[in-house]
């Protein structure tokens, strides 16, 4: 009994995981981008294609996204290729707030030490994923076309809102942690009004969570992920698939661990694989 319970991890380990790193530039955007790509360890040897699964803050997320896609591949999510998109290491203090914020707000200047142009990015990153990243994921992997998630958290999460009220079909599925709600006088109540006044539909898988001792001195972002939630749900979108949590207790970089395990195994419920497929 214990060789076979172990046999599993056994085989696992026999096939080395591939990665793949890019440096990416596109008009517009103040620094390259590293993309990291990490494809299934049967990859070489089958002919399937695979979903992919694309995600910000890679700098500080990459082990732990691809540990969390490899080990719940064996009973909650199907193979997925991973695709992790973060400015490169020498620009990340600030190139991470320009590519990931919607806006350029005041406000926020001298709380972020940035100027007004090194924020609002996120329409010309947004372009750079759908004309340049995915185009050559598509290209270069065996993926399935379609099968695109789009996960991020706090600022990540912002830009995963944006993202799904510019172009809402572009992704399948979005898991979006601690969203900064609170940014531009809260924005994304915007967008998302903006959006219902000529949609009734939005065919999406949607989770989004939060903890509860995440708030700064400005910002209360449980209340304001319940108020999103609420503006949603009273929408009665057609094809909206929408998971939420509130993890109690937990601060701000503890509920990215939670919300992303929980948030992947929501968004591919339907898609679990077969026990033994591994």
């Amino acid at each position: 009994m214990f060789i076979l319970i172990l046999f599993p991890f056994i085989a696992f380990s026999q096939e080395a995981t591939r990665e793949f790193e890019y440096t990416i530039e596109y008009p517009g955007l103040h620094h390259p981008l590293t993309v990291k790509v990490k494809v299934p360890a049967d990859y070489d040897s089958s002919d399937q294609g695979y979903g992919v699964l694309y995600y910000t803050d890679s700098a500080i997320s990459y082990g732990f996204v691809n540990d969390l896609v490899e080990t719940l591949s064996w009973e909650q999510l199907p193979k997925l290729i991973t695709v992790g998109i973060d400015v490169t290491p020498e620009a990340r203090s600030k190139g991470r707030n320009f590519i990931l914020t919607p806006t350029a707000w005041e406000v926020m200047e001298s709380y972020l030490d940035v100027t007004s142009g090194e924020m609002g990015g996120a329409p010309i990153f947004l372009e750079c994923i759908k004309q340049k990243i995915v185009p050559m994921i598509e290209e270069e992997f065996r993926t399935v076309p379609g099968e695109r998630t789009l996960m991020g958290h706090s600022f990540g999460g912002l830009f995963g809102l944006f993202a799904l009220f510019e172009e809402p079909s572009y992704f399948k599925n979005y898991v979006v942690g601690s969203p900064s709600l609170f940014w531009d006088e809260k924005l994304m109540l915007k967008l998302e009004n903006e959006y219902s006044k000529n949609n009734d539909n939005l065919g999406v898988n949607l989770f989004m969570a939060v903890g509860t001792a995440e708030d700064a001195e400005f910002v209360d972002m449980d209340a304001d992920l319940q108020e999103f939630v609420e503006h949603l749900q009273s929408r009665n979108y057609q094809g909206l698939n929408l998971g939420t949590k509130v993890w109690d207790g937990q601060q701000h970089m503890a509920s990215m661990f939670l919300s992303y395990t929980e948030g992947v195994g929501f968004v591919f419920a339907d898609a679990k694989p077969e026990v033994g497929s591994n």
